[in-house]
């Protein structure tokens, strides 16, 4: 299942029935629904029990070497703030849910810029301003509206919660239809003067118990609740996948039962066993079609106009019901008919195990193996009374996951329910990854109408941390592979449509992005030789999209690579990949099919001797940027003092670097100016820092070296998250002017930076003492350098800002 970066899928807009857009109830909506027997990664999709299910969408591999016409792509989110709306006019929505889902709002803005997480991915995707889908939003707040419920109109609760939950006058259950949704959505925006706009997201959720159908609901409405069970579900579900494989089996039981009576028979004796039973194709439950239809969230907008990219009066809101279940929390009901969220989650999947193996693994009732019978039976009596005890509570069958439970802690009610809310953040973070790159339903979708998140449905791979395993008492396990701000949480991954452009990395779902420039620096050279520079060695998850002219024409797009290689002559920029048909300084003109100019590897000559920084600068296509530094020794004459064209800048001590903005392919790059003189056109400076280690760090500052084109002054600064210091207990200057969405971060390390003409230099930028002592007992560490350059040229100022995430470990 690939995603539309492809302009059919585009232009399709909702798909058909079976999309995941859809249009019910004369609601256009991007639904999210429940899911149990597959997961997908990317084309293909797999059921968790050893046997593949093939291509899941093979019709789209048409465009994956064609992205067709891409003339007139829907609008993408560019900015993103999010309010939080419980609709709880009972007081049911738990106050802890409350506060583990808002730290997750908060902690996703604090994270926000990071490449190390989720929502980093959605930078490939871009609309016909040719600027990328946000990546990170700004948690505005939460508020509990309690505003009564409407009476029900026209709509069913297909199975309603009996237990805890509220209910209308005359004690009928709360069912809600989406135009109920959008008028008091819109009702309570107005109520409080909130924003509009396409920067602005409403998540309105809903507590246990109340359903919400974009129908009239009932048996086959289309409802966040279903008649039936799970557990029914998922056991026709494998039931079904695995027939092929027992009807095999029960052929070669036959014939190995045959063959043994016919031994029998030839020895004069009679068999008594008695003969293998044919397998039933299974039938689907009743609730089959009612399971399909029902869904987990859901997002779209009011008052649209698809015409207006900045279309200033639009809403946009994702509904979050309750579907995470009741595991852990017996006010529902009794502890034997908890109900499992895990459809709403990772479909009841962990990560696989086996080497060469599927990606997911089902969980599911195994039968023993004889080694497995042999070690149990070893098992001490209590041992093998805790085993019976958990396949009774059905523990080895599909489970949630909560990184965020309290495991054997009873949370405020008494009970172990706190980590439902984990199940609800995943769907939070899902709606907002596919609001931003589809906020009008005609974005980006494939052409079956599946958005970002769909084309990964239950891959939650990397896991970094937590057990599988479910508790007994939160009946959850407690696996995680997210670190935002502070928090720790289990998030769906999402496509990669990268990976279908260009053959590596190509790795179609992620959780996170990788930008690390790289080569190798060759051995000493002498003076005139040409040496090569491979930035093909880069790891550069973002290294290929789909841009879009002013005419709206579309275009490939790649990742831009800077070479500046230390010794004053121009900055070489271009693409990748495609390799420069001409050595440097000289342009830098490339073959067909790739981008021109291209950059991607370079050749280069040097004319004196001496020890020389190069330094390569990435840009990958979601506006990202890294650099890499290396030396190279050069053997020959040493440059003559009276024909230098490149002096070594005068730091002050204490300062640090910034990352470097490639220059605009096409142009070769800025040019050193001549000692003495300023530059003529804006500063740039080049950086890397030269150390990761912390310790180092904390002791004498970061080592950062740097290329300036000219007399510059300025003042560099060392940015550590607000909410990460206020976990270290380290205080200070809030930093402002930083970038809108950026996540509000204080000063920790400050310092000047002078220099009288162009050149290179190394600093080290010094924490302020405070600081110092509070960083000696952490062990990794991630931080932003601000630098502000200025230099004057004809009476006119110019001014550089640059922003760059350095990470520090022991």
């Amino acid at each position: 299942m690939l995603l539309c970066a492809l302009a059919t899928a585009m232009a399709l807009g909702a798909g058909s029935a079976q999309a995941v857009v859809r249009t019910v109830g004369g609601a256009t909506v991007g639904l999210q629904p429940r899911e149990e027997a597959f997961y997908w990664v990317g084309v293909a999709k797999g059921n968790g029990l050893g046997k593949s299910e093939g291509v899941a969408n093979p019709a789209v591999l048409q465009f994956a070497d064609d992205p067709g016409d891409l003339s007139q792509p829907g609008p993408v989110v560019h900015s993103l703030q999010s309010y939080a709306v419980y609709w709880d006019p009972q007081d049911y929505y738990h106050g802890d849910w409350q506060n583990v889902i808002d730290r997750y709002l908060a902690n996703a803005g604090d994270a926000g810029g990071q490449l190390d997480n989720v929502f980093a991915v959605d930078a490939q995707y871009t609309d016909r301003t040719d600027v990328p889908a946000t990546s990170h939003s700004s948690f505005r707040g939460a508020f509990t509206d309690t505003n009564p419920y409407p009476e029900a109109e026209n709509c069913t609760d297909p199975e309603p919660w009996k237990f805890g939950v509220p209910l209308l006058q005359g004690a009928a259950p709360v069912c809600l239809t989406d135009a109920q949704i959008r008028a008091q959505l819109e009702a309570f925006r107005a109520q409080h003067s909130l924003p509009t706009g396409m920067g602005t997201v409403f998540y309105l959720l809903t507590p246990p118990g109340v359903t919400v159908c974009l129908d009239g609901g009932g048996a086959s409405g289309h409802c966040s609740d279903f008649h039936g069970t799970v557990s029914e579900i998922a056991e026709y579900e494998e039931a079904r996948a695995t027939y092929a494989e027992r009807l095999t089996q029960y052929q070669e039981e036959k014939f190995a039962y045959e063959q043994e009576k016919l031994e029998l028979e030839n020895e004069g004796k009679t068999d008594e066993s008695p003969p293998p039973v044919k397998p039933s194709l299974p039938s689907p439950p009743a609730s089959y079609g009612d399971y399909e239809n029902s869904f987990c969230s859901y997002h779209s907008d009011l008052n649209p106009d698809s015409s207006a990219v900045g279309d200033s009066s639009v809403v946009l809101y994702a509904v979050l019901p309750w579907t995470a279940g009741s595991s852990g929390d017996y006010d529902f009901g009794k502890p034997e008919t908890n109900i499992s969220g895990d459809a709403c989650q990772d479909g009841g999947f962990e990560p696989g195990t086996k080497p060469g193996g599927e990606s997911e693994e089902k969980e599911r009732e195994k039968p023993k193996t004889r080694k497995e019978e042999e070690e149990f039976e070893k098992k001490t009596p209590q041992e093998r009374r805790e085993a019976e005890e958990a396949s009774e509570l059905g523990l080895d069958r599909p489970h949630g996951q909560e990184p965020n439970q309290l495991g054997g802690t009873r949370s405020p009610d008494g009970f172990w329910d706190e980590g439902l809310a984990d199940l609800v953040i995943n769907q939070i973070a899902v709606e907002q990854q596919n609001t931003v790159t589809d906020p009008l339903l005609n974005g980006w979708q494939d052409p079956e109408g599946h958005e970002v998140t769909d084309e990964c449905r239950n891959l939650f791979a990397e896991v970094t941390g937590g057990n599988s395993t479910a508790d007994p008492l939160t009946r959850a396990g407690t696996l995680e592979n997210q670190a935002l701000g502070e928090g720790k949480y289990y998030l769906n991954d999402t496509f990669n449509a990268a990976a279908l452009r260009l053959p590596y990395p190509a790795v179609p779902c992620l959780k996170g992005i990788r930008l690390q420039p790289k080569f190798t620096a060759p051995n000493p050279v002498g003076a005139g030789e040409l040496v090569g520079f491979d930035g093909m060695e880069s790891d550069i998850t973002l290294n290929a999209a789909v841009a879009y002219a002013e005419d709206l024409s579309s275009h490939s797009n790649y990742a831009t690579y800077s070479w500046n290689f230390g010794d004053g002559s121009p900055i070489v920029t271009g693409y990748a990949p495609g390799g420069a048909s001409q050595n440097s300084p000289s342009a830098a003109p490339c073959a067909a099919p790739w981008l021109a100019p291209c950059a991607a590897s370079a050749f280069h000559s040097y004319q004196y001797g001496g020890v020389y920084e190069v330094t390569l600068t990435v840009k990958d296509v979601g506006g990202n940027v890294a650099s890499y530094t290396s030396q190279i020794t050069v053997v020959g004459p040493a440059r003559p003092t009276s024909t230098s064209s490149a002096g070594s800048p005068t730091p002050s001590s204490g300062g640090a670097g910034a990352a470097a903005t490639p220059s605009t392919p096409g142009t070769s790059g800025s040019t050193a100016g001549k000692a003495g003189t300023a530059p003529s056109v804006a500063p740039t400076i080049a950086e890397s820092v030269t150390s990761r280690s912390l310790k180092s760090a904390v002791r004498r500052g970061i080592p950062v070296r740097y290329q300036v084109n000219g007399e510059v002054a300025g003042r560099i600064e060392v940015l550590l998250s607000a909410s990460i210091a206020a976990h270290l207990g380290i205080k200070g200057r809030t930093a402002t002017g930083l970038p809108a969405g950026y996540p509000r971060s204080i000063v920790i390390g400050s310092a000047v930076l002078v220099t009288t003409r162009a050149g290179q230099g190394t600093l080290h930028v010094k924490f302020l003492p405070a600081v110092a002592r509070r960083l000696k007992k952490t062990h990794q560490l991630k931080l932003t350098l601000r630098f502000v350059l200025r230099s004057v040229s004809g009476g006119v100022t110019h001014t550089t800002t640059a922003l760059s995430t350095v990470g520090l470990s022991h």
